[in-house]
């Protein structure tokens, strides 16, 4: 179930940066599923794979839907959601990450740190096209909308996502 919602996520947001409102104004919503999860899943999940899934199943299935739904490479993404894995999990060791104000605290963080790691892995492969592209890029354009939009939709999309039928077992103990 958690790669159907989040194969629905990475969907969303591209038909909302398709039509509905500007690429640059689009939030991550995979993103938001993802980091809600992780957020939920007992931190002895990340060095065990006896949980349902765990950390490494999160990351493989969000990998999957976004790899599915996008046009950047695998690595480049297996990367940045493994990095804003452990950094979320860094925080949690001293903070609460499922309250509402650091919650938008997270996702706006996390949302900028792919963005400049996918910005700097595409301008890295893509020099003689450097500042030619129309894909949304790093600050020149305004693509820290989509994180800032992200970060405020946060204290209200994470608990839904939370709350998406067939997500439950992965944090229930049996």
């Amino acid at each position: 179930m958690l790669l159907f919602w989040s194969a629905w996520a990475q969907a969303l947001t591209g038909f909302l940066a398709s039509g509905l409102m500007s690429p640059r104004w689009a939030p991550d919503l995979g993103l938001l599923l993802f980091l809600a999860v992780a957020a939920r899943l007992g931190r002895k999940d990340l060095a065990t794979s006896k949980s349902p899934p765990g950390f490494g199943g999160l990351v493989l299935v969000t990998l999957i839907a976004r790899v599915a739904f996008s046009v950047q490479a695998v690595g480049p993404i297996l990367a940045g959601l493994i990095a804003v894995l452990f950094w979320q999990n860094a925080l949690r060791r001293g903070i609460d990450v499922e309250r509402p104000l650091i919650r938008i605290l997270v996702v706006g963080v996390a949302s900028l740190m792919l963005l400049a790691w996918w910005h700097l892995v595409r301008e890295s492969n893509l020099p003689e096209l450097k500042g030619s592209t129309d894909g949304v890029s790093w600050l020149d354009d305004g693509a820290w909308r989509g994180a800032l939009l992200a970060s405020a939709l946060a204290p209200i999309v994470m608990p839904l996502c939370l709350g998406l039928p067939g997500l439950g077992p992965l944090w229930r103990r049996r």
